[in-house]
């Protein structure tokens, strides 16, 4: 898989794969979803960074100071740049899902990362500013991975207070080229305030993938579904680790004077192999004829997981 495409070629590429997919019975399922800039909901696990949350010990609760550029560290993340940074637990409201932020303070914070050639990631975190200071109130943050700018969001923190701090979720889809990535988080200033800088919390980064399945389909009791993986950029995901399991939810008849009973199982499971995932159904015959409820869990140590839910009407 060559990384080096342009995007025009390749957004092309993944539109007609998509189409073909969709006029098929197949429908996308990820776990990257469009987020207002605004939103609060929790970041998903796991996360293979070290400290994404930037806790420090216990005993360094409260504000932790370090002068940027003179080779200072803390759990996780190296600092650097030309002012001084400060990791907080309290006095301001945290980020959701975290207790610790961290203001930038004109410099940046990075962290060399354990990646997998290939495999597109999903990385999140949460942005604010220092409030109460005055103008200027746009605070940037550059967004570095691997040596490259990947994103370079703004905030206006001009309605911040230290009890409503605003924190915006941020996602951007990451692509390793290489067993060691470094992620880089740097302050832009926007004037003389250094200090009254841009804040960050809770930072996530995990595997991402897409799994398409159809949102119906009909199959003997032991007939064979196949589900299609692909990255979060369009591309057959041949990379080892992910497994999917399909649940099945239907109703077993029970004595003739009690009611039906509600039974789930695990009715198949697979492993990958060069983006395709065969699932061969264990179903009882008395099936014959009904509709099971299924679920389908993509799931892989690094990754975040996905779900998908159809339903199989047994032929």
């Amino acid at each position: 898989m060559s990384m080096s495409r342009s995007l025009i070629p390749r957004i092309g590429a993944v539109t007609v794969l998509s189409a073909v997919l969709v006029s098929g019975g197949y429908l996308p399922v990820s776990a990257t979803a469009v987020v207002a800039p605004t939103a609060t909901a929790k970041i998903p696990g796991p996360n293979v960074l070290n400290n994404g949350t930037f806790t420090l010990p216990a005993s360094d609760k409260g504000t932790f100071s370090l002068n940027n550029g003179q080779g200072q560290s803390f759990p996780g993340w190296l600092v650097g740049g030309t002012h001084y940074l400060q990791v907080y637990s309290l006095g301001f409201e945290a980020p959701p899902g975290a207790t610790y932020m961290v203001k930038l303070g004109g410099g940046n914070i990075t962290q060399a990362v354990k990646t997998t050639p290939g495999w597109t990631y999903l990385l999140q975190w949460y942005e604010s500013g220092y409030p109460n200071y005055g103008p200027p109130w746009i605070k940037t943050v550059n967004v570095i991975w691997g040596g490259k700018l990947v994103a370079s969001p703004t905030f206006n923190a001009q309605p911040n207070t230290n009890a409503n701090m605003r924190w915006a979720l941020r996602q951007e889809i990451v692509t390793a080229t290489s067993t060691r990535t470094t992620l880089e988080f740097a302050d832009v200033p926007h004037g003389p305030s250094i200090g009254f800088s841009a804040m960050i919390g809770n930072a996530s980064l995990a595997g991402d993938a897409k799994l398409y399945l159809p949102s119906s389909t009909t199959l003997p009791p032991t007939g064979t579904l196949v589900a299609i993986v692909h990255t979060a950029t369009g591309y057959t995901f041949s990379a080892p680790g992910l497994t999917l399991k399909l649940y099945g939810t239907w109703k077993a008849k029970a004595e003739s004077y009690a009611p039906p009973t509600v039974v789930t199982k695990l009715i198949a499971s697979g492993t990958m192999l060069n983006g395709q995932i065969t699932l061969r159904l264990n179903l009882p015959t008395s099936l014959i004829g009904k509709t099971v409820a299924g679920v389908a869990v993509l799931s892989g140590s690094e990754f975040i997981p996905v779900k998908h839910s159809l339903t199989i009407k047994v032929s």
